[in-house]
């Protein structure tokens, strides 16, 4: 019996290592695709020419929609302290898709870079398995090209998401198995181009973002394809 519980503790042990593992190099992925643009926007002072100058693309308020095609994957255990990281109670439901969809409402703050809250949903399922994503937060989108080469690339955009998300894997048939959850943290990247139709105020994008969920008993992964929709109060 002492073995049994050591060998428990010890794979419980390794399990929480890789999953932070994971989460780390998600935050550094993350840092790296938002950094320019955040430390851009945070050396503009008072006085700054950028700031004074009549917006080209985006200011004031921003009301927005992303969503279509999601394809991902959920593992983990039963939230029970006794049985996460044991084998005999793991379970994955493989790739499996489904949908999702995201609401914001953010502020550009200049040209290159957007503030603002999220909230989000996604469900995938196949014949044997469901999981269903829920989450919420912050989201800053960044144009790190804005100034390269114009006028082409100043629409191109990337995005990060972050906060609280709970995630859940359950068989959709009769089984023996007793589902996973949990609630804990939420990463989101994402790359996205914007095209005027109407040339102010609403904008259509194509849009990818990769997505994660994890809580201690649960991983959640999945890629989002669609269409990224916004109406801003300015040009």
């Amino acid at each position: 019996m002492l073995r049994g519980r050591a060998e428990r503790r010890n794979s419980t042990a390794a399990y929480d290592s890789a999953k932070t593992g994971d989460v780390k190099r998600l935050v550094s992925a993350a840092l790296f695709v938002v950094f320019p643009a955040t430390a851009l926007a945070a050396d503009l002072g008072p006085n700054d020419a950028s700031l004074n100058a009549k917006p080209e693309r985006r200011s004031g308020l921003i009301f927005g929609t992303s969503g279509g095609f999601a394809l991902g994957t959920a593992k983990g255990y039963p939230n029970d302290a006794r049985k996460i990281g044991d084998p005999a109670y793991y379970a994955a439901g493989g790739a499996m898709p489904g949908y999702a969809v995201n609401f914001f409402v953010m502020g550009a703050l200049v040209d290159v870079f957007n503030f603002g809250l999220w909230f989000g949903k996604s469900q995938l399922s196949t014949g044997d398995w469901s999981s269903s994503g829920i989450a919420g937060g912050f989201r800053i989108e960044a144009y790190p090209l804005y100034s390269v080469w114009k006028p082409f690339l100043k629409d191109f955009g990337v995005s990060a998401q972050f906060g609280v998300g709970g995630a859940s894997l359950d068989a959709s048939r009769p089984s023996a198995y007793e589902g996973s959850s949990g609630t804990q943290s939420f990463l989101g990247l994402g790359a996205f181009y914007e095209l005027r139709p109407f040339k102010r105020f609403f904008t259509i994008a194509p849009d990818v973002e990769l997505n994660y969920i994890t809580a201690r008993a649960i991983d959640r992964y999945w890629v989002q394809l669609g269409a990224r929709i916004a109406i801003t109060t300015g040009p």
